[in-house]
């Protein structure tokens, strides 16, 4: 067998060991009717959570998803060639995966988060004002 090495982030081990050295939030720690709004390298998403445990939520976007209001499952945390998801988490550095209507939609890379238009974290880059 030849010497293929899988690099140490494309194991279990690895992504957890990379997602825990991560900053976000869990939004099934949050109330129904809180608002979060994370800020991605490309666009603007302001969920409102509507069932907590479930991760449902109502999400509207300034990219090329969710133009209106649309309820759909937040999935969570996913990280760039990687195909482990943190369920229920917004991380900052990592991607959010939401479903709606059987498509799974991943965003850019988060920057920035707010609860209640409280800011909550921000990336150290100066992209985000």
């Amino acid at each position: 067998m030849s010497g293929i090495e899988v690099p140490k982030f494309a194991t279990l081990s690895g992504f957890k060991e990379e997602f825990n050295k991560a900053t976000g939030i869990d939004i099934r720690e949050f109330p129904k009717g809180t608002k979060i709004k994370a800020i991605t390298r490309n666009s603007t998403y302001e969920l409102e959570i509507v069932d907590p445990l479930e991760r449902m939520v109502d999400i509207h976007g300034s990219g090329n998803f969710f133009h209106h209001a649309t309820r759909a499952h937040f999935s969570g945390s996913t990280s760039t060639g990687a195909s482990l998801l943190v369920q229920g988490q917004i991380a900052l550095g990592w991607s959010m995966e939401i479903n709606y209507n059987g498509e799974r939609i991943i965003t850019t890379s988060v920057k920035a988060i707010f609860v209640n238009d409280v800011p909550i974290l921000k990336s150290s880059s100066n992209e985000i004002n």
